[in-house]
């Protein structure tokens, strides 16, 4: 079981997205045609955002330190991806809610509670998919190349308490920090490139948080 784990954590970013998708196809055929478009659209996204969290995390828990530094550039995605997983997830996120709100009370009768589980599964993967792809992101800027020519140099951009080498968990906890908080707590941001990339996670989660939270309060309080 170790092994297969840790078979499973050394996959790459391409292989975790592959993977995912092929999941998501899965769902997406088996719910074919037996239920209705909206819902089968979400559980699609949601076992797609599923395999990706479920793929990161492993690689998160089971990294040692020392073989981080070369995980980093294995497991980040470009900047153009990431942007690509806000946008898709916030869209999934709303599309949840608004499934919610198109949805009469008729048809919820007797299905109340698996519509309200999904929709919300939604929400809570969506929410989870953007910080954890922002905690890789974090991870490999940390661990980048840095302008000194050394060859154990790295970019850093973050200093963390306690004086140890970071290690994927850190690296999960400041990215969640800035997602439930939109700012830093007891983690420094010491570089320029660290910084713009903590303000633009900070402006995301804020727009996100904001949105998602008041149109779920307001669809769940007039379906009640």
């Amino acid at each position: 079981m170790a092994r297969i784990l840790s078979l499973i954590s050394r996959q790459d970013a391409r292989h975790r997205l592959f993977f995912a998708l092929a999941a998501a196809t899965a769902v997406f055929l088996f719910l074919r045609g037996r239920v209705r478009l909206s819902m089968e659209t979400i559980a699609t996204w949601d076992a797609f955002a599923f395999c990706v969290l479920l793929l990161a995390w492993l690689t998160i828990l089971t990294t040692p330190v020392h073989k981080l530094r070369s995980r980093a550039k294995e497991q980040d995605l470009s900047r153009f991806v990431i942007f690509i997983f806000v946008v898709v997830a916030a869209c999934a996120a709303l599309f949840a809610v608004g499934f919610l709100i198109s949805v009469n009370k008729a048809e919820l009768r007797g299905h109340f509670t698996a519509h309200l589980i999904l929709a919300l599964g939604t929400v809570v993967f969506s929410w989870s998919l953007v910080h954890t792809v922002f905690g890789l992101r974090y991870a490999h800027t940390f661990y980048g190349d840095s302008d000194d020519p050394g060859a154990d140099q790295h970019a850093g951009g973050l200093l963390f308490p306690g004086g140890r080498t970071p290690d994927y968990f850190d690296f999960a906890y400041f990215s969640f920090v800035v997602g439930m908080t939109c700012q830093v707590s007891d983690v420094q941001v010491i570089s320029r490139k660290m910084r713009r990339l903590t303000l633009l996670h900070s402006v995301l989660s804020f727009g996100f948080n904001t949105v998602i939270l008041a149109l779920l309060i307001n669809t769940v309080s007039s379906l009640l």
